[in-house]
């Protein structure tokens, strides 16, 4: 199983989070996979196992966010994360290594997740100067509240690192 689910603008997003929220709220965190420990920007997709599935997060750039939802065992037996390029042709062979890494927050609920709105123009591309104009409906910062009211927060990082995502 995967599903692939992507989200350049906030209202789909938030649209999305709310259709899946009785799939969301009350998982458990079981693991969390990267390729550098937790509080340490990454430079590859990261992972989250939870009760019933596991959520592959790909968010290098701000308001550009690809969700993956599958089997947690399909991603236990694969973390280079190969099987969601498979049946790309020009990216059959990518691979993007992960592994378990240290976490704070395993075995806690999730109870609510937020997105941090904004609508000002921002770089898309420091090589070229390239923008999302003002006015839009973009999306930085998600904060995932646990049930406990302790949070994290998973963002892309500036586009002045070009393409890292952090998460603290």
């Amino acid at each position: 199983m995967i599903k692939k689910y992507e989200f350049c603008n906030a209202k789909p997003l938030l649209l999305f989070l709310t259709q899946q929220r009785d799939k969301l709220i009350g998982q458990h965190i079981k693991n969390f996979y990267s390729s550098a420990p937790f509080g340490v920007m990454s430079d590859t997709d990261i992972a989250f196992e939870l009760d019933d599935y596991s959520i592959v997060i790909s968010y290098f750039f701000y308001s550009d966010l690809t969700l993956y939802i599958v089997d947690s065992q399909t991603l236990k037996d694969n973390l280079s994360l190969n099987f969601l390029y498979k049946d790309v042709p020009e990216s059959r062979n990518l691979v993007q290594w992960i592994s378990e890494e240290e976490f704070p927050f395993i075995g806690k609920e999730i109870s609510d997740i937020t997105i941090k709105r904004f609508s000002h123009e921002f770089e898309i591309n420091p090589a070229t100067g390239e923008t999302r104009p003002n006015g839009g409906d973009y999306f930085s910062v998600i904060t995932v509240i646990l049930s406990d009211g302790q949070e994290f927060h998973i963002c892309a990082a500036d586009t002045i690192c070009d393409g890292y995502v952090k998460i603290w």
